[in-house]
């Protein structure tokens, strides 16, 4: 009589996912932005995430800006993040310039107090039509001010700073001075190397000569306007 084998089965034990909650960094309470479902929170270190701002806060006028996070550590089922960036929308931008106005953008890159690269990408919306030195002056002030703002502010405190609206309003003070603003606003606030757009998990890299050619390339347009706007001052006004 033959012999009934016995096979055997074996059994591939696999690791049981659980629920995790991820929290927004202390400048925003701490709320909860998003849940991930893994076996392990190790594995969703480094990763990063867009949140809406109107989402944390509550606030419906925040609606037109993103924040993004990256998750740093992890404390039991909570995964905690670092702020990396802030975006305003393409649409709330271009909402803000009307006609008989001058927009003007600038390119700042800075170290904050606790030594991050930082870059900044601002712009200034004027009440009137202005001449491209009224212009020149109102940029260069705004970096001045924005570097003053870069080294006496943590990288989460001027993200803070600019949610709350607080850097905007003493931009917008000390801008009038020189001439009539309608709106100073920071579009992008990022840490160098961060992509906001960006929620890989791997984000890439932006080149330091890619983000020189892309400022240059804005001031370059701007003054193609400004040329355009100058030719509109000088022509002759009937009375």
């Amino acid at each position: 009589m033959a012999k009934t084998e016995k096979k055997q089965v074996s059994r591939i034990k696999s690791k049981k996912k659980l629920w995790y909650t991820i929290t927004a960094p202390k400048i925003f309470g701490q709320r909860e932005v998003g849940e991930a479902y893994l076996t392990s929170p190790e594995s969703a270190l480094g990763r990063s995430m867009k949140a809406n701002l109107k989402d944390i806060t509550g606030n419906i006028k925040d609606q037109n800006a993103n924040v993004f996070f990256r998750i740093g550590t992890a404390d039991g089922s909570v995964l905690r993040t670092y702020t990396t960036g802030y975006e305003l929308s393409a649409s709330y931008v271009k909402r803000a310039v009307r006609k008989n106005t001058a927009r003007i953008d600038d390119y700042v890159l800075g170290t904050t107090k606790d030594g991050k690269k930082a870059v900044v990408k601002t712009f200034i919306v004027t009440r009137y039509r202005s001449q491209r030195s009224v212009r020149t002056a109102l940029r260069e002030k705004l970096r001045e001010l924005m570097q003053e703002e870069l080294s006496r502010n943590s990288f989460e405190s001027l993200v803070n700073a600019i949610v709350t609206r607080k850097v905007q309003g003493t931009f917008k003070k000390g801008l009038h001075k020189i001439f009539p603003v309608k709106e100073v606003s920071v579009r992008v606030v990022k840490l160098q190397g961060e992509s906001p757009s960006s929620t890989d998990e791997e984000v890439m890299e932006e080149e330091p000569e890619m983000a020189e050619e892309e400022a240059s390339v804005e001031e370059s347009s701007e003054e193609d306007q400004d040329a355009e706007d100058e030719d509109s001052d000088e022509e002759p006004q009937e009375d």
